[in-house]
């Protein structure tokens, strides 16, 4: 059997960010669909949309976030 040709039933599932995926849960409200993760993964794995930011709540659109320092030093 081609790896391709498995049953949906029978695909391992993956997590994916769901921007990429081509769900509009950017910080902008757009989305950044990548035509290879969902053409050539989506043939193999059962892709699962997944967004932190949208999952504990934040809105969509939203501020854009700016990540300062470094988590590995701690003051």
């Amino acid at each position: 059997m081609e790896l391709e040709d498995r049953r949906p039933e029978n695909k391992l599932k993956i997590g994916v960010s769901a921007c990429l995926l081509g769900e509009k849960v950017r910080y902008n409200g757009g989305h950044k669909l990548d035509p290879a993760i969902t053409g050539i993964l989506g043939r193999l794995f059962t892709l699962v949309g997944v967004c932190p930011e949208t999952g504990c709540g934040l809105p969509t659109p939203r501020d854009a976030m700016r990540l300062e320092g470094n988590p590995a030093e701690r003051t």
